[in-house]
């Protein structure tokens, strides 16, 4: 979104010979960065509050737009207990209510464990799994399928799903390929999908406040006020 109107904005400027495309594109490029940034913020915050309503503590969190907008957002956030939490949120531009759409809950996958696994190449293994945790920041899930699949669950076509653009695939009893790199189906979900999202048509979406309580591990704040109704009740 911002590289093509910088293309087109040179091209026209040497085409026509005038400085203006050229300004112009830069502008517009300007002006999707700062409202890219603002929408940032409102996705972080309504992660921080949907994190809130469920009574999560969040040990660390990232958000990131889908393809091509910046109004629905993936949210994925980590808990104490080692879980990731993926959403889809909805910020609309012109104002209005913001909407999540819940999604899944997967266990986290910690280098240390694939890094025990018995293996008959220990150091291929042990390099591609250290190459992998930091390529994906640690945001690494484990998917079913033959061999040990790594998920890179930072990127998904469904921003509330866990089924990620990309895996790799450990086979720890194989000493000739014991990496490869794995494209998992993405069940389908297409551009007509993420529009009608986008668009507000998705009747999943419901807003912050009405999302279910998820299990998981509580923060201090919360478990003091639970603690008290207990109590109190």
């Amino acid at each position: 979104m911002i590289t093509l109107p910088l293309i087109l904005g040179v091209v026209l400027a040497a085409w026509l010979r005038r400085a203006w495309p050229a300004a112009a594109a830069l502008g517009v490029a300007l002006a999707w960065l700062g409202v890219g940034a603002l929408q940032h913020a409102r996705a972080t915050g309504a992660q921080q509050a949907l994190a809130d309503v469920r009574g999560h503590e969040v040990v660390r969190a990232r958000v990131d737009p889908s393809l091509g907008n910046v109004v629905l957002w993936r949210s994925l956030y980590q808990t104490p207990d080692g879980r990731l939490h993926a959403d889809a949120v909805r910020l609309p531009l012109a104002g209005g209510t913001v909407t999540v759409r819940p999604g899944a809950s997967t266990p986290l996958v910690r280098a240390e464990e694939i890094a025990s696994l018995p293996a008959a190449a220990p150091d291929a293994v042990a390099r591609g799994a250290r190459v992998w945790f930091w390529f994906t920041d640690g945001w690494v899930g484990r998917l079913p399928g033959a061999g040990v699949v790594l998920a890179d669950h930072r990127y998904a076509a469904d921003p509330a799903g866990l089924v990620p653009l990309w895996a790799m695939t450990l086979r720890p009893e194989d000493s000739v390929a014991p990496v490869s790199r794995s494209s998992p189906r993405l069940g389908g979900r297409g551009l007509i999908d993420l529009w009608r999202e986008v668009a507000g048509r998705d009747q999943r979406h419901v807003p912050i406040p009405a999302v279910e309580h998820r299990p998981g591990a509580a923060g201090p704040g919360v478990a003091r006020e639970r603690a008290a109704e207990a109590r109190g009740g």
